[in-house]
């Protein structure tokens, strides 16, 4: 699944967080900025990625396979 990944422009958060949602928003959440950072290389701000997302009985999980290039939404 698709999803874009946004890291805030600015926060006081002692831990800042990213904003993770699929196009139609179905699923959104946050995760920690450390948990992607790696992640944005070409763009500080946001990126588009393939990913995995799943919830179990752990929490939720969310796995990075690879960037894709920018969607329009």
């Amino acid at each position: 699944m698709i999803f874009k990944v946004q890291l805030p422009l600015a926060t006081n958060e002692p831990i800042p967080l990213a904003l993770v949602y699929n196009e139609d928003r179905s699923i959104k959440f946050t995760t920690p900025v450390e948990k992607v950072e790696e992640w944005f290389i070409h763009d500080p701000f946001k990126i588009f990625v393939e990913a995995d997302y799943f919830v179990n009985f752990g929490g939720k999980e969310f796995i990075i396979k690879e960037i894709v290039e920018d969607k329009d939404w």
